[in-house]
Parts: C-alpha cells; sequence; structure tokens
C-alpha cells in the first residue's frame, strides 16, 4: 500500500512522490525540512487562514486513499485504490481532545492509523474498507462511487465512537488531500479488519416528481445526518437508562434483557421501530456473537408488544384485510418505497436516517420480503407483495431530474459556464461555444418537455485522433447522480428496440466512434430517430403501444474526419475539429451550469439554430462530409454553379453526367446505379435543378 505525496514550489509543476504507507506513518513522527510543520502550527493563531503561512506552499500534500501516476499529458491518473477512507475529527482545542480523538478512534477494528493534523488542532483517522466480496474498485470512476458509499456507511460508526468530538460529515472525496501531518506518537494498525460495505448499485430514477403528494410519512432521503444525530443521541440516553433499569454491566452488551430495556426506552421516547434497530446494531456489529437478525427480533418484539396495548383479536376472527394491513403496516415500517414512472418499476430503502441506496425491487426482493413477513407470523403470498408494491396509489412516485434542475433554480451567479466548459475543447471553429450552448439549452429543454413536436435533433459531433479525452468530455456532462444511470456510449445503432427504449430513460447517449455507423444507418434510422419528440413503444407484459416522452439528447466521437454521409442532413450536426487534450482534470459546476440552463429557459432564451445558422452549420459540416466514388470524380470534373447566364454554364440530366464522369475516369471508377448517382447530386447543398420533359437537370460547370 502506497500513499501519494504531492509537493511543489510557488511557480511550477506540481511534484509527485508515491511513499509506502509503513515508512509514511514513520515520516511523520519527526518535523523534516527545516522544522516547517512546527512554525506551521506557532504561526496559525496568528493568521486569518492557513494559506496566507509564508511557507505553506512547501508544505506537501498526502492522498492515503489513491495510488496516483502522472500520464504523457500531466494529467494523474489512480493507479491503485488503497481501500481507505479518511475522516477528519476537527476542530480540536486542546492537546487532552487530540488524545482523546486518537484513543477513541482506536478502539474500533477498522482503524488503520489515528495521528495529530499538521495544525495541531485535528485528528486525521484512516479507516479500512472493502467489498463483501474482499475486493476493492479498479477503475477511478468505481473507486470513486464506492469511496461515497463506504464513507456514508463508516460515518455513524464513528460519530458513536467518537462521542461528542466535532466529526466532519462531509466527505472529501476519492482524492482527499492531507497536508503533511506531524505525530510523534501515532496510532497505527497494519492489521486494521477492513469494514465489509454493503454498495448498492444506483439503480435509474424517474419523471414526474412534483405530483401533488401527501406529506411523506417516511424518509426520502438518501441519508440525513442531523436526524441521525438526534437520534442517536436518544440511543444513548436510552442505553444509560437501560444499564440503571436492568443493573446488567456494560460488558454484556449482547443481553437479550438488556436489548430489550434499551428497545423499551427507545419507544417511549419515540424512536421510529427502523431507526431503533439501526443505531442499536451499529453499536454491536462489532461484538462477538452478534446478530442482526437476533437484535431486529428483539426490537419488532418489543414494538409490538407494547404498540398493542393489550388489545389482541380472538384467535378464530380473521378481520378484513387484516393480514394486507399488517403486510403494509411491516412493509412500511422497515422500507421506504418509490415509483420509478420511466423505468416501470418500484425502487426501495431502508427507512431510516443512515445512509443506504435506492435499489429497484425484483423477484430477489420480493423473495426476502415473503420470508420476513412469514417469519413476522403474517400469511401472505408473494403475489400480495407484488400487489403492494406495484401499486400506483400506495407508492409516491418521484422524478431525480426535475428535483436536480429545480434544485439549481434561481441559483444562477450570472456567469456564462456553459460557453466556459466549451472552451475546455480546444478548436478553431469560433461558433463551437455558441452551437454547444445552444445545444446544451436544449438538452435542458428536452428534460423539462419543453418541445412536444420536436426533439432535441442537434448532435455535437467531436472529431479529433484518438486520447483527446472526447469521450471523458462527454461523461463529464452530467452530473455524478444523474450521469451513473442517464448516460450510455455502448448503444448500437443495430439494435433498434435498445436504442429506442435508451431514448425514454437515459438522459445523454454518446454515439461513440461515429465513423462506425453505416451510411445506410445514417440516413435512414438515425436520421429519424434524432428529430423524434416522443418514441412509440410496447412495455414488457403490455397489450398497447404508446407515445413515450423522449428524454435522451445525443452527442458523438470519431477519430475519422469524414463521417458524414448524408449532406442534407449535415445540419443536424455540430462538427467541430479537436485541436488539442480536453481539459477533464476539473470537474465542471454543475450547479452553475444547469441553474444557467434554467433561468435562460425560463427567460425564452432560444434554444434552437434559426435559418441563417442552419446555413452556416451546413457549410461548416462539408469538412466532414463523406462522399461516394462517383461523387468525388464528379467535384474533379465539375463544380456546382448558380449563375445559369454564364457561357461555361451548363444544364445536364444525372444520366449525362455520370457517363462523362464514367467516361473521364476509366476504369479506375466503381460504377454506381443512375438513382444512387441521381440521389446523391439531388442531396447537394448548392446544386439547382430543373425538371424537364426529358429528366430532371442540374446546373453545373466542367473543370
Amino acid at each position: 500500500m502506497k500513499f501519494t505525496i504531492l509537493s511543489g514550489a510557488r511557480q511550477g509543476a506540481v511534484r509527485r512522490s508515491t511513499q509506502k504507507a509503513e515508512a509514511f506513518f514513520e515520516r511523520i513522527t519527526e518535523d523534516h525540512n527545516d522544522w516547517l510543520i512546527s512554525s506551521f502550527r506557532q504561526a496559525l493563531p496568528r493568521l486569518s487562514k492557513p494559506e496566507l503561512f509564508l511557507r505553506y506552499h512547501k508544505i506537501a500534500h498526502v492522498l492515503p486513499a489513491v495510488e496516483l501516476s502522472r500520464q504523457e499529458n500531466g494529467a494523474l491518473q489512480m493507479t491503485q485504490y488503497n481501500g481507505i477512507i479518511v475522516l477528519e475529527v476537527k476542530p480540536l482545542r486542546s492537546k487532552e481532545l487530540v488524545q482523546k480523538a486518537k484513543r477513541q478512534a482506536s478502539t474500533l477494528p477498522s482503524t488503520l492509523a489515528a495521528f495529530t493534523g499538521a495544525d495541531g488542532q485535528s485528528v486525521d483517522v484512516l479507516v479500512r474498507v472493502k467489498r463483501t466480496d474482499g475486493t476493492l474498485p479498479k477503475e477511478e470512476a468505481d473507486a470513486a462511487r464506492f469511496y461515497d458509499e463506504a464513507f456514508a456507511q463508516v460515518l455513524p460508526l464513528y460519530q458513536s465512537a467518537l462521542q461528542d468530538l466535532p466529526l466532519e460529515t462531509e466527505s472529501g472525496g476519492l482524492r482527499h488531500a492531507l497536508l503533511l501531518p506531524l505525530d510523534q506518537e501515532p496510532y497505527v494498525d497494519m492489521d486494521a479488519a477492513a469494514i465489509k460495505i454493503q454498495a448498492v448499485a444506483e439503480a435509474p430514477t424517474s419523471t414526474d416528481a412534483f405530483a401533488a403528494l401527501p406529506a411523506p410519512r417516511h424518509r426520502q432521503k438518501e441519508e440525513d445526518w442531523e436526524a441521525y444525530s438526534v437520534y442517536e443521541n436518544l440511543f444513548g440516553m436510552a442505553c444509560r437508562r437501560a444499564h440503571e433499569s436492568t443493573g446488567i454491566a456494560e460488558t454484556d452488551a449482547l443481553n437479550p434483557l438488556l436489548l430489550t430495556a434499551i428497545a423499551h426506552e427507545m419507544l417511549e421516547a419515540g424512536v421510529p421501530q427502523e431507526e431503533t434497530v439501526t443505531h442499536l446494531w451499529h453499536h454491536l456489529m462489532f461484538k462477538d456473537g452478534a446478530d442482526e437478525q437476533a437484535v431486529r427480533s428483539i426490537v419488532e418484539a418489543t414494538y409490538d408488544d407494547e404498540l398493542a396495548d393489550g388489545f389482541e383479536a380472538p384467535k378464530t376472527l380473521k378481520l378484513p384485510g387484516q393480514e394486507m394491513r399488517e403486510l403494509i403496516r411491516r412493509l412500511e415500517q422497515r422500507y421506504v418505497f418509490r415509483r420509478n414512472e420511466i423505468m416501470g418499476w418500484t425502487e426501495y430503502r431502508r427507512n431510516a436516517s443512515a445512509h443506504s441506496l435506492w435499489a429497484p425491487i425484483d423477484r430477489s426482493a420480493v423473495s426476502d420480503f415473503v420470508i420476513e413477513l412469514r417469519v413476522a407470523g403474517v400469511n401472505i403470498s408473494e403475489k400480495d407483495v407484488w400487489n403492494y408494491v406495484l401499486s400506483r396509489r400506495r407508492i409516491p412516485r418521484y422524478n431525480p431530474v426535475t428535483d436536480y434542475l429545480y434544485d439549481c433554480r434561481d441559483k444562477w451567479d450570472g456567469k456564462d459556464h456553459i460557453r466556459a466548459l466549451a472552451r475546455t475543447v480546444p478548436t478553431e471553429y469560433q461558433q463551437w461555444p455558441d452551437l454547444f450552448h445552444t445545444w446544451f439549452l436544449s438538452m435542458v429543454a428536452q428534460w423539462r418537455g419543453m418541445n412536444r413536436r420536436f426533439g432535441n435533433a442537434l448532435v455535437p459531433l467531436l472529431v479529433s485522433r484518438q486520447g483527446y479525452h472526447k469521450s471523458d468530455f462527454c461523461r463529464q456532462l452530467l452530473p455524478r447522480q444523474l450521469r451513473s444511470w442517464g448516460f450510455t456510449d455502448s448503444l448500437l445503432m443495430e439494435e433498434k428496440k435498445t436504442v429506442l427504449t435508451g431514448m425514454t430513460q437515459l438522459l445523454l447517449i454518446n454515439l461513440d466512434e461515429f465513423n462506425q455507423i453505416s451510411p445506410r444507418q445514417q440516413e435512414g434510422f438515425l436520421k429519424n430517430i434524432i428529430q423524434l419528440p416522443a418514441v412509440k413503444l410496447k412495455r414488457p407484459h403490455a397489450k398497447h403501444i404508446e407515445d413515450v416522452p423522449r428524454l435522451a439528447s445525443f452527442i458523438a466521437t470519431t477519430n475519422q474526419a469524414d463521417v458524414l454521409s448524408d449532406p442534407a442532413g449535415s445540419r443536424r450536426f455540430i462538427g467541430v475539429h479537436v485541436t488539442g487534450d480536453i481539459d477533464t482534470t476539473q470537474q465542471p459546476n454543475y450547479e452553475q451550469l444547469y441553474a444557467q440552463a434554467m433561468q435562460e429557459l425560463d427567460n425564452d432564451v432560444r434554444y434552437w439554430l434559426d435559418a441563417d445558422e442552419t446555413t452556416l452549420l451546413m457549410e461548416h459540416n462539408r469538412q466532414f462530409q463523406q462522399y461516394s466514388a462517383a461523387l468525388n470524380y464528379f467535384f474533379d470534373y465539375f463544380e456546382v454553379t448558380d449563375d445559369a447566364t454564364s457561357p461555361d454554364s451548363i444544364w445536364l440530366s444525372a444520366s449525362a453526367i455520370l457517363a462523362e464522369v464514367k467516361h473521364r475516369a476509366g476504369g479506375a471508377m466503381k460504377v454506381p446505379t443512375l438513382n444512387k448517382f441521381a440521389r446523391e447530386l439531388r442531396q447537394l447543398p448548392d446544386i439547382h435543378s430543373r425538371s424537364t420533359r426529358a429528366a430532371v437537370e442540374y446546373l453545373v460547370k466542367r473543370k
């Protein structure tokens, strides 16, 4: 395991090095480089912010979670994720609190290290994590997603262990950097046991979140740390009261009588059942012999017995709908559900303030629900569970797209973030920022369903040699919470049904390697779907074909310049030659990007091209046009003209032109059919034609 260390002078490139974890922990016990960290600590009380320290630029930054290597273009790329989560305890106003934080962090077996930060008023805690199968992500995007999930699951455990000490609740992300610390006695356990993280795949989510719904009875947020903290404090009080009332020692934490007493105290305090299970298990999960199902059974029994308040229906009396009501009560007590209108499925997560991701309900999930209910004594069938989770009246709807966009609304700072993002693409095409701006607005308008007659028919086409980060740029156009399910670059035009379905469920489709799309597909299927406002689909198990609103916009990348086979259809593409590496090292300011788009659309800013812009775009796109061999020979021997009065101008039919081209080219030319050649002539944007009794004639000049 190696940590990445970045250092550099005020001017010049940042220097990168790596150091084994063991050597690093030895290194931080002494203040090297002319007492740099000690001087920094002494100067801090006199500074308004740490960066004002005269030699601040000399302090190295440490990235414990990842090992980075430098690419040929100078960018730093992850080569290995170390399975580490970084937590920071700050501010700590005394040395005693610093030592207390280290001591309490060391009580958890997953703590790899705990040491005093560079400022002397904080403690950095390194926590070991891994997947449930013991592996770690290999790709940086997967590692970043796993890091965020792990941070959310690890945080409550350390909040409990650190008690009232100030633990930072915001994740610094995979590349979280620490100033080089200094601690003569760091806590280090190289054999620390990694916490197994239950990483639930993020599922696609839907449209139409703003339908009027009753006040939510369950938690729709993925986490609510403020609520979690309140419940954690109540849990601490419940534990103290339970120990006092039962006389059971703290060392006997798994005693069923003690757990029952704690559950009773939580119930008396008004804490929901699932919250009690969550907080109790978070405090017991590292105990030898701890069993989550046993803990849950004790809590459920305590809540069921006391909420019944002495009432028990006669054994022989079966109340109408009693079993279904019990099914709903127990499922809604433990889980929260929402309807994904786009995907046509229901999603669920735990009904607690602790972090847990949404997942689609499939047969496996329903089987789990059935088992849980039958163990609890509810005699229901799998069909009963399906009837509930598929109910449109019981399950609320949710739309992550409109949620995200309307969260950004009225937050624009007035700066042009959209064109600034376009300028990260090196190109000599001066109209590119304006055209990208129009396309970006059209993409957001498509998501909002602002135009029911036309779809977003513009497609940026990034053309360059390989390795200029075109695909990365496309991928970064969406924020992570939308990108994880709303972006793809792997749709095949041959799979027409998949493409049509993707247009209703995805937000942005990258036509990667655009040159592999055949001319026939460009001029047929692709030309048609790009302008569709809705897609006709037959959903699984449905009996009718229905119009489903289109969501997705298109973008494309290619390594070849001559890729557009339809001259008339070239108005749909924004061809741009990329002349250098696209800067994808800096994450776009997504909130401002989409806040700008929302405000401009609300202010009726035009999000389509007018006739003049379309004409200029078609002229620009000629450089990307793909011509047949016959048409290339035509340009060798003829030129298009609009001056019919010129003595050099002549009206010729397609057959006459083809015969002359074939005669002059000789055997080198593969002769196309007359119909195909005539169709190619008609598609030339500047060619003039007239109809005569004999044929359609075209105005040309011989070269």
